[in-house]
C-alpha cells in the first residue's frame, strides 16, 4: 500500500486527473497482485530447481544383470554386465526394508533368470557415491 500526499491543485494517476483537496491514499492492488504472483513464480522456480537436484537420477541404457547379492537383512544389490559407472563399485543397491525394495529384488531376480534387460533405473546417490534404486523397469 502506498500513501501519496499531494500539495498542488491537480495530479494525474494512471492518466486520470484528480482534484486534490486533502491527502489521498491510493492502493495499488493490481501492483500488489502482480508482486505476489511474481514472488510465487520465483519461489516455485527455486523449489523446482532444488527438487530436480534432490530427485533421483536415471539410467536409461539397457543393463543385463550379472550378479545379485544380499547383505544383512535389509540390503541387496546387483551388478550389470555393461557396468554402471554412475555408481561406486558399479553396484546398484536395493533397500529391502521397504515393500518397493522387495519388489525390485523380485524384478532383478526375474530379469536374471529369464534373460530380460533392466531398461530403466531411477536412483539416488549418497555422499559416498553408492547408488540406491528407487524404481526399476525390466523388459
Amino acid at each position: 500500500m502506498i500513501k501519496i500526499t499531494v500539495s498542488h491543485r491537480y495530479t494525474s494517476i494512471d492518466n486520470n486527473i484528480l482534484p486534490i483537496n486533502k491527502p489521498l491514499v491510493f492502493i495499488y492492488q493490481n501492483m500488489e497482485i502482480k508482486l505476489k504472483a511474481f514472488k510465487k513464480l520465483i519461489i516455485t522456480s527455486v523449489l523446482m530447481s532444488i527438487s530436480s537436484v534432490v530427485l533421483a537420477a536415471q539410467i536409461t541404457t539397457p543393463k543385463t544383470v550379472k550378479r545379485i547379492f544380499t547383505e544383512g537383512s535389509t540390503s541387496a544389490g546387483f551388478y550389470a554386465v555393461e557396468g554402471m559407472t554412475e555408481c561406486r563399485w558399479g553396484i546398484m543397491y536395493l533397500n529391502l526394508s521397504t515393500e518397493a525394495g522387495k519388489g525390485m529384488l523380485s524384478q532383478v531376480l526375474t530379469a536374471k533368470s529369464a534373460g530380460f534387460k533392466v531398461v530403466r533405473i531411477d536412483y539416488s546417490t549418497s555422499a559416498s557415491g553408492t547408488c540406491l534404486a528407487s524404481g526399476l523397469h525390466i523388459e
